[in-house]
């Protein structure tokens, strides 16, 4: 296990972030220092092969934006309008991941979040300046290329990483030389996958857009609105779908961590039952031969 040490070299590199460069030159040093066949010719290389250099990261094609809308509205029929944006966004593939209403003085505000899909996002405002023209209009746009390449960069580099950690397990040793091999291997697979993850939510935030919106309405409109018949039906069928599905979620929940209760209760109801059937039978027996 002479390449152990050269372990410790790698997990070092990868976790401290190098560059690709001085991480190849690192590795490659700590080769030759200790294979005891190293070329005479000074080229680098050890006897068993010089280790292949970590792979270069592709560019994306274009920049990778996430983009943000604020959209503020004045309306008098307050819950009523706040619905059309949401349907309209809805319409355009849009998904309303949050929605509140508060009241603040005499008004009465209304606020969703909606996830767009970006490619959509320009005719989705284009169809909600139809529904409603905005008071205030704002998009933002976070660049996340960079991010994004520098997470793939240090994503190759474990990969690689892992991949040398698997041929010096495979090689055997020690049982010390071994254990330090798999708890290398474990942080590094632990990284890699919180990379990965990383990436998805970049990918994401890029392909869906964020619109937060924000209908302000006279606190006394949305009164009047909320004391119809159809939004008080609305209102309680929305709340009982949602009261209905917290039921169900704690009782699955409560199903699932009691279950091993359930066998020796049902175990102990079993006993009882048997032995309250053999009395009886016993006294109808006794009752009988009398």
């Amino acid at each position: 296990m002479s390449h152990v040490p050269s372990v410790v070299v790698l997990v070092l590199a990868a976790l401290l972030g190098c560059d690709r460069e001085s991480y190849s030159r690192t590795f490659a040093d700590s080769e030759v220092a200790q294979s005891p066949r190293a070329s005479p010719a000074g080229n680098g290389a050890s006897a068993e092969g010089s280790p292949a250099a970590p792979p270069t990261v592709d560019m994306p094609s274009t920049s990778m934006l996430a983009r943000t809308v604020t959209l503020e509205f004045e309306s008098t029929t307050g819950a009523s309008l706040t619905d059309r944006i949401a349907s309209t966004l809805r319409a355009h593939g849009g998904v309303v991941v949050g929605r509140s209403v508060r009241r603040e003085g005499a008004s009465s505000i209304g606020e969703l979040e909606v996830r767009v899909p970006d490619a959509r996002l320009d005719a989705a405002l284009g169809a909600l300046r139809g529904v409603a023209p905005p008071t205030r209009e704002e998009q933002v746009a976070e660049d996340l290329t960079n991010e994004f390449i520098d997470s793939e960069a240090r994503l190759r580099t474990g990969t690689l990483l892992e991949t040398r950690l698997l041929a010096l397990a495979e090689r055997g040793g020690t049982v010390k030389d071994l254990g330090e091999v798999e708890a290398q291997l474990a942080r590094v697979r632990t990284a890699n996958e919180a990379l990965v993850v990383r990436q998805r939510v970049l990918e994401n935030r890029v392909r869906f857009a964020t619109v937060h919106v924000r209908v302000t309405a006279p606190f006394l409109a949305a009164r009047r609105l909320e004391s119809t018949l159809r939004w008080r039906v609305e209102h309680a069928l929305s709340e009982g779908s949602d009261n209905a599905k917290s039921v169900l979620a704690t009782l699955v929940y409560v199903g699932v961590t009691t279950a091993p209760l359930h066998v020796p209760v049902l175990m102990a109801l079993g006993v009882w039952v048997a032995v309250r059937r053999r009395r009886r039978r016993q006294i109808a027996r006794t009752t009988a031969a009398a």
